[in-house]
């Protein structure tokens, strides 16, 4: 799977699911209902070997029990971030 094939599923995903999207029976009013949630995901891929990952060990960023992507998955080759906001109305 490339990566443009990724984000199209998670896209796909959050424009189709049905908890992304105010039920009858949690919404505080009848103009609530049915409004989305989330927005599309936003992404960012890196490489698993990125030096910067080794900055994270130090005390004043995370610390030693940070573990860099290679130390938790030694065969891992890409590590892909998503955060997905609140929509406001």
């Amino acid at each position: 799977m490339n990566k443009q094939d990724l984000i199209r599923l998670a896209e796909c995903y959050i424009e189709n699911a049905e908890n992304n999207y105010v039920s009858k029976e949690r919404a505080i009013s009848d103009k609530t209902v049915g409004l989305k949630i989330f927005d599309y995901p936003i992404f960012a891929f890196g490489s698993a070997d990125d030096e910067y990952f080794t900055l994270f060990k130090q005390p004043s960023i995370i610390g030693n029990h940070f573990l860099a992507p290679k130390e938790w998955m030694p065969r891992a080759k890409t590590v892909i971030s998503f955060f997905c906001h609140i929509l406001k109305k």
